[in-house]
């Protein structure tokens, strides 16, 4: 059987795992042997690496250097780098996903141990193997590499300002941790379009991990919430700042313009017009107009029966709305700057629309209110031109498991985690600024902010996204799970409790 050796070491980890001991030899081993299998294992189950067509066009371009607007150019410059240099295809970004990922969990995990050394080990264990987690982690997509490069910040950030000595930190080491830590946070919003609602959260951990009087003493809350708001502004300017170079870069390098952005547009026209019976469409329309094709071809779901001129999110065969595909007209400067003026303009004239709109299109991305949810667990290999043999999925024990929860476990549900990362920001944020708090304030501070990414990202996709994924949950899942371990980890009693 695949994925025997993880089956044969399971009994005997665990006992060393649980063992009560927090020497850094002991913690090396109980935090490092579980990412190290974890990492063994994602990357043995989908190497090279699972690859959708969305994955098939990046290194399409990083291959021709015939480079398009469809997706950030830091992710087809990086693949590019890999492919020539290190190993061809997939496997070059699985690794370095991998390697991201586990070693912020690692520095995180290993941090906590030296207080917390039992839960620490438990923890570890769980964004190792967790179902949720691992079942898309070896995809070769930005938003994992997204999750990966958060989960590094995050490490780096629970090492500084937790693991460390932090009033002993000498200044270049905290201008060392700085520079590297600005540099993954510049990599997480050059990843995705939408990153930079994610990434303020993690920048203002950075800084308050640095920051040793943050939350320390007894200062009024009035006065610590000043101190946190005035960081929290820093990180946003300083992501503000990421994200205006990385638009600069991607307009400077982008050989040809497709203007991806267009498809928000037509699909919330869409979902507008289909509500109000009102045809907001037409008129920007090459082809595809009149409403009952229109309405025929609309679903919460995603846009691209819109594109396609089918609806293929109807199961059914027989069933299946074929009709026109809607085109956007073509045009210059002109046809992009009215269409961003019909677009706000439809919207403020009808809220209630937009809103049923984009709400059934985030029940659509959280719950199964409007069908399965959509690739829970991916490790196929499309068919493509790129060299890469193809696969429908990998013969795995383990992964028909983590199917079989997909279809139907609660904990596969996106709307959870939501529900999970609102409950620890209401808590922290109270803890925090209660003047006599019996928790930790430094990992309250950081559980704050690690929710608060999660919600951030999952607030800018259901905004701005075309398409119900389960991908763009991911670091949602990843940074709720973690931000209840850190306030859970804060209110534990312990010698080395900061107040």
């Amino acid at each position: 059987m695949k994925n025997k050796p993880l089956f044969i070491l399971s009994n005997s980890l665990l006992n060393v795992l649980l063992k009560k001991e927090s020497s850094n030899v002991a913690r090396i081993i109980k935090i490092g042997l579980p990412c190290f299998l974890a990492f063994y294992f994602v990357v043995q189950h989908f190497y090279p690496g699972a690859m959708s067509p969305d994955s098939i066009n990046i290194l399409t371009q990083a291959r021709t250097d015939n480079i398009s607007d469809s997706f950030p150019i830091f992710n087809v410059y990086l693949w590019k780098f890999l492919d020539q240099y290190v190993v061809e295809g997939p496997a070059g970004m699985l690794v370095l996903n991998m390697l991201l990922y586990y070693a912020g969990l690692f520095m995180a995990c290993y941090s906590l141990a030296k207080t917390y050394s039992r839960l620490s080990s438990l923890v570890c264990m769980l964004f190792g193997f967790f179902p949720p987690i691992i079942g898309i982690l070896g995809a070769v997509w930005s938003d994992i590499t997204l999750t990966s490069l958060l989960m590094f910040l995050l490490g780096l950030s629970v090492i500084t300002g937790f693991g460390a000595e932090r009033d002993t930190l000498s200044k270049p080491v905290k201008y060392f941790v700085a520079i590297i830590g600005l540099v993954i946070a510049f990599a997480a919003v050059s990843t995705r379009h939408n990153a930079a609602a994610a990434v303020i959260p993690m920048v203002f951990l950075l800084f308050s991990s640095l920051m040793p009087n943050l939350t320390k003493g007894n200062a009024i809350s009035l006065v610590r919430f000043g101190r946190l708001l005035a960081v929290f502004l820093l990180a946003v300017m300083a992501t503000v700042g990421f994200f205006a170079a990385s638009k600069y870069l991607n307009n400077a390098y982008t050989v040809e313009k497709k203007n991806f952005w267009r498809v928000t547009v037509l699909y919330d026209l869409t979902g507008i017009s289909c509500r109000t019976k009102k045809d907001y469409l037409s008129e920007i329309l090459e082809s595809g107009q009149g409403m009952d094709n229109i309405c025929a071809l609309y679903t919460p779901n995603s846009y691209i029966p819109l594109v396609f001129g089918e609806q293929i999110h109807e199961l059914d065969a027989k069933r299946r709305f074929k009709g026109v595909p809607l085109k956007i007209r073509d045009g210059d400067d002109d046809i992009n700057e009215y269409l961003l003026k019909h677009w706000m303009s439809v919207i403020i004239d009808n809220p209630i629309a937009y809103f049923k709109h984009r709400a059934d299109f985030f029940l659509a991305l959280t719950t199964r209110s409007f069908g399965a949810l959509w690739a829970p667990v991916f490790d196929a290999i499309y068919s493509n031109e790129l060299g890469v043999a193809a696969r429908d999925k990998v013969d795995s024990t383990v992964f028909e498991e983590v199917r079989s929860l997909s279809l139907n476990s609660i904990i596969f549900l996106p709307i959870v985690y939501a529900l999970l990362a609102l409950v620890v920001f209401g808590i922290s944020f109270v803890v925090i600024l209660k003047q006599n708090s019996l928790s930790n304030r430094i990992l309250s501070t950081f559980a704050l902010a690690v929710s608060l990414s999660g919600l951030l990202h999952l607030l800018g996709v259901s905004i701005f996204a075309v398409s119900s994924d389960f991908r763009y949950s991911h670091w949602l899942i990843v940074s709720s799970l973690m931000s209840v371990a850190l306030l859970l980890f804060s209110f534990i009693e312990n010698e080395s409790n900061y107040k």
